[in-house]
């Protein structure tokens, strides 16, 4: 297909408008999560250091249980998998670029 009757049936169907709306929606989610990312890292500063490792840790395993209930409750069965990647992405630890 041509790139002229791309566009005619983009307009057409309205897909391409919902395209964009998808678009919008993923930068709007990435918004989000950069925020997230920020208000992790100052809180990082504010809470004191975990004695061990955090997976032994009873509150932090209990923090990261209660948010992955709540994404796979809101998300279906998908929502967990989502919610660990939230957790990896806006850990207030080293970035990798």
């Amino acid at each position: 297909m041509t790139t002229n009757a791309v566009d005619r049936f983009e307009q057409r169907t309205g897909r391409g408008e919902r395209c964009e709306r998808l678009e919008r929606l993923d930068e709007d989610i990435i918004a989000l999560l950069m925020r997230r990312q920020e208000l992790a890292e100052e809180l990082a500063g504010e809470l004191p250091v975990p004695p061990g490792p955090r997976a032994t840790d009873p509150a932090f395993t209990g923090a990261v249980r209660d948010i992955t209930s709540r994404y796979r409750e809101r998300l279906g069965g998908g929502g967990e998998l989502v919610a660990r990647a939230v957790l990896v992405l806006c850990h207030p630890g080293e970035r990798t670029a």
